[in-house]
């Protein structure tokens, strides 16, 4: 990434405009949150990350019991713990067949 230098002031308040490339290239929005980073250089701007769920919050309410939601976190755990060890399976079967290229076996 080449190095751009923005300038800009600091209000009364504390408050800093970021220019819109800057913007644009890390999808800040009107209502973002940032983190703000102190680092021997100054400080380091970056979005925060939000919580998957955040957008979220409340829609269930009621919905599900909580025997109901422990049901489906095991099987949501099941599933990932299947899509791991089919995971495992390819990455071993394609290191054996690369295996067999390398020694002439294939």
């Amino acid at each position: 990434m080449s190095e751009r230098v923005f300038d800009t002031w600091v209000t009364k308040k504390g408050q800093i405009v970021i220019p819109k490339p800057l913007r644009d290239r890390f999808r800040i929005r009107e209502n973002s949150r940032v983190r703000l980073v102190a680092t021997e250089e100054g400080v380091l701007i970056r979005p925060a990350l939000q919580e998957p769920s955040s957008g979220l919050r409340g829609v269930l309410r009621g919905a599900l019991s909580i025997e109901e939601l422990d049901r489906l976190l095991d099987e949501v755990s099941r599933r990932r713990q299947k899509l791991a060890m089919s995971a495992g399976k390819t990455v071993r079967k394609m290191r054996d067949e690369r295996s067999k290229r390398l020694l002439g076996y294939k």
